[in-house]
C-alpha cells in the first residue's frame, strides 16, 4: 500500500501587529497623568519613588509608591529639624529618636515639625509615611554617611522597602518607629488592622527616570553641582538639592535661629549639621561660620551679648 500522506505543515503564526490607539485616548491618558502629578505636588513633596496622597492616617495624608518597589530598595530619606530630646521633645507622635547622636543626650528628627521652634517646610516625601500596628511593608534604617566633612550629618535615616510594593500602593512602617516605641503602644492600643493593604492602588504620577538604589548613598552633592537632580545607580551617589537660602538678618531668620539653637547643641561635637536643618538653604559650614562671626561681633562690641 502507498505510504500515508503526511499532514500539512501548520500555518505560520500571525505577524505581531500593534494595537492602534486613537488620538482621544492618548490625550485622556496625558491629561490624567498631568492631573495626578499636579495633585501630588500640591499635597506634599514628590520623589522618584513615592508621592503623597490622602489616607486614613492621623494627618490625613500618607505615602504611596510612585513606581513598583523591590525589597531592600531605598525609598527616601526621613529628614527634618534635629533637636535635643530633653529640651524640645513634647509631641513624640512623629519624632524619630537617634540614640547614638549627641554626646550627653539623644537627638531626634522632628519629621512632622510639631516640636520645632521655627517653621521649616517638609522637604522629604518619606516624612509622610504612615504607621500600622499590623504588617508593615517598609522599615526605617540608620545609615552612616561617607562624607568626610565632620560638620555634615553623619547619621541618616532611610525608608527601605521590606517586600515588593506595587505602584500606587500605600507604604507603612511599624508604629513603634516614632517616639519611644513602647510609650506609643501603651498610649495607643491599636489592634492589628491590615485593611489598608487591600485598598485599590491610587493613580500614580508619571514615572521618573531614576534607577533603583540598594546601597548606602556615598555622599551629598550641593545644589551647585550640574548633576544634583536625583540618585545615580552608576556611582551610588545620592544628590540632594537645597531650597532657596533664607536671609541671616531679620525676625525669625538665620541669626535668630542660631542664637536660640546653638546653645542647646553644646553637647554635640559638630553642631553645624544639626543646626543647618533649621536654616533652609544654608550649609553646615555656613552656619558655623556665621556663628563665629556673631560671637566675634559680640566680643568686639564689649557687651558680649549675641
Amino acid at each position: 500500500p502507498p505510504p500515508p500522506t503526511p499532514p500539512p505543515p501548520p500555518p505560520p503564526p500571525p505577524a505581531d501587529t500593534a494595537d492602534r490607539i486613537d488620538q482621544r485616548t492618548i490625550e485622556n491618558e496625558a491629561a490624567c497623568s498631568l492631573a495626578t502629578l499636579i495633585t501630588a505636588t500640591a499635597l506634599g513633596p514628590l520623589s522618584a519613588w513615592a508621592f503623597v496622597a490622602p489616607s486614613d492616617t492621623a494627618s490625613g495624608l500618607g505615602l504611596f509608591a510612585r513606581q513598583p518597589l523591590l525589597p531592600s530598595q531605598l525609598i527616601g530619606e526621613l529628614g527634618g529639624p534635629r533637636l535635643p530630646v530633653a529640651t524640645f521633645l513634647r509631641k513624640p507622635a512623629r519624632a524619630l529618636i537617634l540614640p547614638q547622636y549627641g554626646a550627653k543626650e539623644p537627638i531626634f528628627i522632628d519629621t512632622g515639625g510639631a516640636n520645632c521652634p521655627f517653621f521649616v517646610r517638609v522637604e522629604h516625601a518619606a516624612n509622610f509615611v504612615g504607621t500600622t500596628a499590623g504588617r508593615p511593608n517598609a522599615r526605617v534604617e540608620a545609615r552612616s554617611s561617607a562624607c568626610a566633612d565632620p560638620q555634615q550629618l553623619q547619621e541618616r535615616m532611610w525608608l527601605v522597602a521590606t517586600e515588593p510594593i506595587a505602584a500606587g500602593a500605600e507604604i507603612r512602617i511599624d508604629q513603634r518607629t516614632f517616639g519611644s516605641g513602647r510609650d506609643a503602644c501603651r498610649s495607643k492600643k491599636q489592634r492589628a488592622d491590615d485593611a489598608w493593604r487591600n485598598r485599590p492602588p491610587r493613580p500614580t504620577p508619571p514615572p521618573a527616570a531614576d534607577e533603583p538604589l540598594f546601597v548606602v548613598p556615598a555622599h551629598d552633592v550641593s545644589a551647585n553641582d550640574d548633576n544634583a537632580n536625583g540618585s545615580s545607580a552608576d556611582d551610588y551617589v545620592w544628590h540632594e538639592t537645597r531650597p532657596t537660602p533664607i536671609p541671616w538678618e531679620g525676625p525669625g531668620n538665620g541669626d535668630e535661629r542660631l542664637r536660640l539653637l546653638v546653645p542647646h547643641f553644646r553637647t554635640v561635637e559638630h553642631f553645624g549639621g544639626a543646626v543647618a536643618t533649621h536654616i533652609p538653604g544654608r550649609s553646615p559650614a555656613e552656619c558655623v561660620g556665621r556663628w563665629a562671626l556673631l560671637r566675634k561681633s559680640a566680643a568686639a562690641s564689649g557687651t558680649g551679648q549675641l
